[in-house]
């Protein structure tokens, strides 16, 4: 807020609270002397005998109202005054600032066209200095350029005294790089046959290596076979000498015919378990085998037993190698191979679950 207004502000109140003040003493002088001013007014509400008196306290009242009337209107008046008052000093207020604006801004434009025109004298002072150095260049260049053109005329007589030693530099050097090149090339087929050779060698053992695993595979496929087809052939054989023994009267059926009847169940069922142990190892070796990266250089004929801990669903909780082949490669081969075959395939059999994953298995590999 501007001076101007705060001072207008507070001419303002003052005016205000000077007229309230005089209107506040007014209405006290009154209401303390309407007993004197207006004796009956207060208590009679109707004509009495004393007509005169009545009016002349109603004529009273009216010249106060007028009074009251006046000083509101000349309240009225000075507030007009002092607010114009204000309006007119606000007025030439703007208009001295508009003035200095203008002043200002004229200021700023003579400013700016001395500037450009220094701006003027200093880019045609550069120009000429320029011109004046390019000038200085071209003819320094020139003196320059007849400088080296002799200076080269010299260097090119040296060059040619020299070209002849430097051809036959060059020419031995590269006679001696021709030799190099050889000797490495020589030395880079040597080595190439030395690590096909070896490459050859490491195929043939691996290849070795994956046909002995392949075998062995087949044969213990071919064994679990042979065994399933002679458990089946025994219990197909129990159960064919069952039917065709003689029929014997229920009254006549002695103790000893059950035990024999037990004794011939109990076979089948060892040989179903027989068989469902032997399909088990099978179907483990298969996997196994299945995840066996042979090492390389190994001897043929190597093998090793191990045993295995597992849970109900086939996963791998131990393995540990309980009968070594002599070889630690070989060895420490065949675990990989049955960690990285869990989970194994287990049997259905319930007993024979039990049985592996209480006591564990042991495989030969």
């Amino acid at each position: 807020m501007r001076a101007s207004e705060k001072r207008a502000l507070a001419e303002n109140a003052a005016g205000v609270f000077g007229v309230v003040l005089s209107v506040g003493l007014t209405a006290a002088s009154i209401w303390y002397q309407k007993d004197v001013l207006l004796p009956n007014f207060s208590h009679h509400n109707s004509k009495t005998a004393g007509g005169t008196a009545v009016d002349a306290q109603m004529v009273s009242a009216q010249d106060l109202q007028a009074r009251l009337d006046h000083i509101e209107n000349r309240k009225r008046e000075i507030e007009e005054e002092r607010l114009a008052k204000i309006r007119a000093e606000q007025e030439a207020k703007r208009r001295a600032e508009e003035a200095e604006k203008r002043r200002i801004a004229e200021e700023k434009r003579k400013a700016e066209e001395v500037r450009k025109a220094a701006e003027r004298a200093a880019a045609e002072k550069a120009a000429a200095e320029k011109a004046a150095k390019e000038r200085a260049a071209r003819e320094k260049a020139e003196k320059a350029a007849a400088e080296k053109a002799a200076k080269e005329k010299a260097e090119q007589e040296k060059a040619e005294k020299l070209a002849q030693a430097k051809a036959e530099k060059v020419a031995k050097e590269k006679a001696e790089k021709i030799a190099v090149e050889k000797a490495a090339a020589e030395k880079a087929a040597k080595e190439k046959q030395e690590q096909a050779a070896k490459e050859k060698a490491e195929k043939a053992a691996r290849e070795k290596a994956e046909k002995i695993a392949k075998e062995k595979q087949e044969k213990a496929a071919k064994a679990a076979k042979e065994a399933q087809a002679k458990a089946k052939a025994a219990e197909e054989k129990a159960k064919l000498d069952a039917i065709s023994a003689p029929a014997l009267e229920l009254s006549s059926y002695d103790g000893n015919a059950q035990a024999q009847s037990g004794a011939a169940n109990s076979a089948a069922v060892q040989q179903a378990r027989d068989l469902a142990f032997s399909a088990f190892t099978t179907a483990v070796q298969e996997k196994v085998w299945g995840r066996w990266v042979m090492p390389l250089n190994v001897p043929d004929g190597l093998s090793a037993k191990v045993v295995i801990s597992l849970d109900r669903n086939g996963k791998v909780l131990k393995a540990r190698v309980s009968a070594k082949s002599g070889n630690p490669l070989y060895d420490a081969s065949v675990l990989d191979a049955v960690k990285k075959a869990s989970p194994l395939p287990m049997p259905k059999d319930s007993r024979l679950l039990d049985m592996i994953v209480e006591e564990g298995v042991e495989f030969r590999f």
